[in-house]
Order: C-alpha cells, then sequence, then structure tokens
C-alpha cells in the first residue's frame, strides 16, 4: 500500500492476501518485526490488530504503535514517555539499562518534543527531526498525508472537525419536533 491506491479496496484485500501467503514462507521460530505506515482503517496493518484484538492473550502479536511526537520527559524520573511501558515497547530500553524505567507513572514534563530528535551523523550530517521541521512538513504535504506518514494514523486529526454547519443541521431548533414520551403516574 501507498499513497495513491490505499483507497482502492481491491489493493487493500490484494496486500492483505500478499500477507497471508507469505507468513507461512518465514522461519517459523524467533521474531519478526514488521514497520509500515497506515493509510486504511482496512490495510494490512488494520487486519492484523483487529484479528489480534479477537486473539486475546493468544495472539502471537505485540504491538509498538509510535507516531512522530513525544510528549515530554517524565516529571518523576526524567525518562521520555516512549520508555514508560515495557510491555508495548520491547525494543530499547530506556538510557541503556538493561531494565525498562520503573516509575509507577508517567507525567509528562509538557514540553513538546519529537520522538526521533534530530542527531549528528558521524560524517557531519543532520539526521531526524525538531518541533518546527515537522510543523513545516505537516503544513507542506497537507494534514491526511502527514498523518498517515508521520502520525501513524488513518484519520488526521485536523480534518475531524465539526462545522457550523454540520451542527446545525443536526440540533432541533423547533420543540415541537422533540419527541415527549409521558410517563404513567
Amino acid at each position: 500500500m501507498h499513497e495513491n491506491n490505499y483507497r482502492n479496496t481491491k489493493a487493500l484485500e490484494k496486500c492483505y492476501e500478499d500477507f497471508l501467503s507469505l507468513i507461512p514462507l518465514l522461519e517459523p521460530t524467533g521474531y519478526l518485526a514488521m514497520t509500515g505506515t497506515r493509510y486504511s482503517f482496512g490495510d494490512t496493518y488494520g487486519m492484523i490488530i483487529e484479528q489480534a484484538k479477537i486473539a486475546g492473550e493468544a495472539s502471537l502479536w505485540r504491538f509498538s504503535i509510535r507516531d512522530c511526537w513525544s510528549v515530554g520527559n517524565c516529571k518523576n524520573c526524567g525518562h521520555p514517555e516512549v520508555y514508560h511501558n515495557r510491555a508495548v515497547n520491547i525494543l530499547q530500553p530506556p538510557c541503556g539499562l538493561a531494565v525498562a524505567c520503573e516509575c509507577p507513572g508517567f507525567e509528562s514534563d509538557g514540553v513538546r518534543r519529537v520522538l526521533f530528535p534530530q542527531v549528528r551523523t558521524r560524517d557531519g550530517r543532520m539526521f531526524g527531526f525538531t518541533v518546527d521541521i515537522l510543523d513545516n512538513i505537516k503544513k507542506d504535504i497537507g494534514p491526511a498525508l502527514f498523518a498517515n506518514q508521520y502520525e501513524n494514523n488513518p484519520l488526521a486529526a485536523d480534518t475531524q472537525t465539526f462545522t457550523e454547519t454540520m451542527i446545525g443541521a443536526q440540533t432541533i431548533f423547533d420543540i415541537s419536533r422533540f419527541l415527549i414520551i409521558s410517563r404513567p403516574r
């Protein structure tokens, strides 16, 4: 799936069928790390998540679904919020420690950050993001594609708004249109 064909139901179904055909060919022992971009609720990732929910505790899948934002560091321990749930974040323990953060609960310091901050590579290039860079990318590509590519979400929060016209169409302004049910005394 990609940004040009995710609205095609046949393409969504074919992608999931290809996934189901491929899984038996993989090594049955060990871990399978799968990464990707969510474009639609009916995409392969959505189907895998739905099947895991149905299987419940019997599911072999463990998910680490992250977006590009971080809600800050913890006031209690100083670790980023991404490290506070070891069951979800199985890829990397905090601060190079061998165990996950033992903090009893995350409390944000309220500073908006990014999940993958800028770093300098060995050859001197900058790699990663800043809040400003992500804000500019969002302006350039639009909220819908940004939600897919960076926020790992099939729906952009910016597009989930109710206009005054929509609210007005669903509001009853005339009292005579209310359904009144009287109770027996």
